[in-house]
């Protein structure tokens, strides 16, 4: 386990100046801001020697890496699912985690995004890699998760993950936790110079049912 995952901020990143996601006039919010910088965490080595790989390969220039910032959208059709619905969230250079237990309070489906205008002054999605911090499951016949740490590139859904109704997740049987428990790592490249941001998934009432806990022995 301690040779598949190394400590992201080894990298040596610097700080990107970017656009405040929070600012938008097309609907109301409660706006939840993050101020303190994000925590060291790990992420598969194979996924950095793929972004090496991939998006810098034998150029002569040596690539620069920056943090970016990102924001995001808890929402539900019922205000019993999602405390002050609907609830933006941003977080400074860099991203951070958030914890489903201080937004999802009831039974019943809600939603998540990335809200679009944050995008428009930062470089070209490259890659959008979801790390998933939970085992599979089967429920009602249906396959939940990815299993502990697998990963994948959803650059293809980013356009999707933009919309507001689009990820729809459900409380029941937990069903949420296996779906979207775990890292989202946007990857932004102009020529050289590559801007990474990250999103941690999880909800503390179940500390014991995320493979993160594994990785700590």
């Amino acid at each position: 386990m301690n040779n598949f995952f190394i400590i992201f901020s080894i990298i040596g990143l610097l700080v990107l100046p970017g656009c405040n996601p929070s600012q938008s006039h097309e609907k109301h919010y409660t706006e939840v801001k993050i101020e303190a910088r994000a925590a060291d965490f790990k992420v598969p080595k194979k996924m950095l020697d793929q972004i090496e790989t991939d998006l810098v390969g034998a150029a002569a220039v040596q690539s620069i890496y920056l943090f970016a910032p990102i924001a995001v959208v808890l929402s539900a059709d019922s205000n019993a699912v999602i405390k002050n619905n609907p609830t933006r969230i941003t977080f400074p250079n860099g991203g951070g985690k958030i914890d489903l237990a201080e937004y999802v309070s009831g039974q019943g489906s809600f939603y998540m995004s990335f809200p679009k205008e944050q995008f428009e002054t930062l470089p070209t999605l490259e890659k959008l890699y979801f790390i998933s911090d939970r085992t599979k499951k089967k429920i009602e016949d249906e396959e939940f998760g990815l299993g502990c740490g697998k990963f994948i590139d959803i650059k293809n859904q980013f356009e999707s993950l933009k919309k507001n109704n689009y990820l729809k997740l459900n409380t029941t049987d937990l069903r949420y936790l296996y779906v979207v428990s775990g890292y989202y790592i946007f990857v932004f490249k102009n020529n050289n110079q590559i801007s990474l941001t990250h999103l941690h998934i999880t909800d503390s009432r179940y500390p014991d049912r995320f493979c993160s806990s594994l990785y700590k022995q």
